[in-house]
């Protein structure tokens, strides 16, 4: 339940939002997936029907794994609903090219997300 005048916080990824966000630099096929999500302006617009004024857009960076290696061997499926959708060829050919990208990555230390 919300109370007025209480701030919400809304943290997910929106199309034409995607370039920094590591799983889709390996699974192009979920960036469709994403296009399918509201935009920006469409939960602004839902929200001020429910008398929720929008505040600001930024965002709000996540620490999703130690590193690339480590974010590639612990990846669950079940736990990004951009990666259930595509069908499990498509999955595993992001999946084989993810671990391709982290096991070519010089980049070090842990892998920080901003939506």
């Amino acid at each position: 339940m919300l109370r007025p005048g209480v701030p919400v916080l809304i943290r997910s990824a929106f199309p034409g939002r995607r370039e920094q966000i590591t799983l889709f630099r390996c699974f192009l096929e979920a960036i469709g997936v994403l296009h399918t999500y509201p935009s920006v302006a469409d939960v602004c617009a839902t929200f001020a029907t429910a008398g929720i004024a929008y505040v600001a857009l930024e965002p709000v960076p996540q620490v999703s794994a130690d590193s690339l290696k480590t974010a590639a061997d612990q990846l669950c499926r079940d736990a990004h609903t951009p990666l259930k959708l595509p069908t499990d060829a498509e999955y595993e050919a992001g999946l084989a090219r993810f671990h391709a990208t982290a096991d070519t990555d010089s980049e070090t230390g842990p892998v920080v997300d901003p939506p």
